[in-house]
């Protein structure tokens, strides 16, 4: 089917406005943030990338956006856009004729309307959503099982200095089987706030339905982070995001033969990467305006930063001074996808209530099998 909405996720200044659609903009004034307005677009229409003719004027962009986002000046946006025609009704707009319908029936536009909501929902996860990022996929077929093998090393090569027999390595292969749970949601409207408030309430309540399920599926992977970072590795707690305390946490990783190619860092650990002028030569700063929109800051020594600062503040995970360094997604651990978001037309009118509105169901298990791919440090506040 068809998406009924069109329109693309976006970063948005207060006034709607699509940030890679308007000028460019600098910091002048370190001391307060002040945010002036260039003169050229902020992003090359032809190549989506940032119109910067250096790294510095790139480093300026990331820092005037983050500023934006702790001011509350900006914040990544789906955009529901306008809604496409269909053959609904005459004036072939779904979310009309979704309202207007008296009864919602099988495979009318009320439930075409829920099914395009969890669309949209499960793709702005994919995009937005960090756990998706930082976990590998499993797809788990209608019947089977999830289960998750551990990568373990356990042959041994032997120096024989004369006829003997060799010891054998006996493979006995490890597996995990994650238990299943469900992220359900429950959306109702009464008769009379549909009237009053007519389509703008389709929109919020998919706002609510996203809040809902992306921000539950990244708190059930922050809390099993927490869980599995002082297993195997120490909790760093720092005064100030230097480059040793980069260090300190990547090591931690390395140590065990592991890459480091994800951090997890809340955008106020931003002020720090420029307060030591050591982090310049380390920071490699995005090209991409789409990099942006999905969260993503730029590298620091190859390893790339990802947070949740851009998003509505009701969307953000990570609390205020965090930092995670990852290990690769094969070696950290697996999201297994059961059932995929769906959902389901609810009618209390024959429970003797004027109530409507839909069901948004998904079954999954997120299992963090490496507790040695984890470290986390976090800023004394």
């Amino acid at each position: 089917m068809s998406k009924v909405y069109s329109g693309k996720a976006a970063l948005r200044n207060r006034k709607g406005m699509d940030l890679a659609e308007g000028k460019g903009f600098g910091v002048t004034n370190k001391r307060t943030g002040t945010i002036r307005t260039a003169s050229h677009d902020l992003v090359d229409e032809r190549t989506g990338e940032y119109n910067a003719y250096s790294k510095k004027e790139l480093i300026e962009i990331m820092d005037g956006m983050v500023k934006m986002a702790r001011a509350g000046e900006m914040h990544s946006d789906e955009g529901l856009g306008a809604p496409a025609t269909t053959d609904w009704n005459a004036q072939g707009h779904l979310v009309q004729a979704a309202l207007s319908e008296s009864r919602p029936a099988e495979g009318g536009p009320f439930q075409v309307l829920g099914e395009v909501f969890t669309d949209s929902i499960a793709e702005t996860m994919g995009r937005m959503g960090f756990s998706n990022k930082v976990l590998a996929q499993q797809d788990v077929a209608e019947g089977g099982t999830a289960r998750i093998r551990i990568r373990q090393k356990d042959v041994t090569s032997w120096l024989m200095l004369s006829d003997g027999h060799t010891i054998e390595s006996l493979i006995r292969q490890k597996y995990i089987y994650p238990r299943g749970y469900n992220l359900e949601t429950l959306i109702l409207m009464e008769e009379a706030e549909i009237h009053e408030a007519g389509a703008q309430i389709i929109e919020e309540k998919y706002n609510d339905g996203l809040e809902a399920t992306m921000v539950r599926d990244d708190n059930i992977t922050k809390f099993l982070l927490d869980q599995a970072a002082p297993a195997d590795n120490d909790v760093i707690a720092f005064n100030a995001f230097t480059p040793q305390v980069f260090v300190t946490l990547r090591n931690q990783i390395w140590q065990w033969s592991l890459p480091a190619p994800h951090a997890l860092m809340a955008v106020d650990l931003w002020d720090d990467l420029f307060a030591d002028a050591d982090w310049a030569q380390w920071y490699s700063p995005i090209e991409k305006h789409e990099l942006a929109v999905e969260g993503k800051l730029g590298r620091l020594a190859d390893i790339e930063l990802i947070t949740d600062g851009f998003r509505y503040d009701t969307l953000q995970v990570l609390d205020p001074g965090e930092v995670y360094f990852l290990s690769s997604p094969a070696t950290l651990g697996v999201k297994a996808n059961m059932i995929a978001l769906n959902s389901s037309v609810v009618d209390q009118r024959m429970l003797g209530r004027a109530v409507r509105g839909w069901f948004i169901f998904l079954r999954q298990a997120t299992v963090i099998a490496n507790s040695r791919g984890v470290s986390k440090g976090i800023r004394l506040q």
